[in-house]
């Protein structure tokens, strides 16, 4: 979520459904604008999390409402990304979609968060 904490809004042993879909859009669309977000501190826990996953591809999507914060730097996570094979990509949300181009190699953008399922479901196609 949008906030000064990472937040998992879903397991990556639940299935990915409509109805976890739209959960995970309802819980983002609440949390918007509600604090200062540390995206590096989110990007850590989650390839730490993701690492535990025997997939073919991982992917972790950062999604963003604004400038990250926090203890932890943000360019400091994408090597650990990149050694472990886990893409990346920071989505930002209106306002901010500068700061995501600015920060994340790669990066996508929307203004509105109902437009996020075509935007990701584009990207890793």
């Amino acid at each position: 979520g949008f906030s000064d904490k990472a937040v998992v809004h879903k397991a990556f042993s639940e299935p990915l459904t409509d109805e976890a879909k739209d959960r995970l859009v309802a819980e983002l669309q609440e949390h918007i604008g509600s604090g200062n977000p540390h995206d590096a501190d989110a990007l850590k826990l989650a390839l730490e999390r993701i690492a535990l996953v025997d997939a073919e591809e991982r992917y972790v999507f950062v999604v963003t409402d604004g400038h990250g914060n926090g203890p932890s730097k943000l360019a400091d996570a994408f090597p650990l990304a990149a050694k472990a094979g886990i893409k990346v990509l920071g989505v930002g949300v209106g306002e901010g979609m500068a700061y995501v181009r600015a920060a994340y190699p790669r990066h996508a953008g929307v203004e509105r968060i109902e437009d996020l399922p075509g935007e990701l479901k584009a990207r890793i196609e």
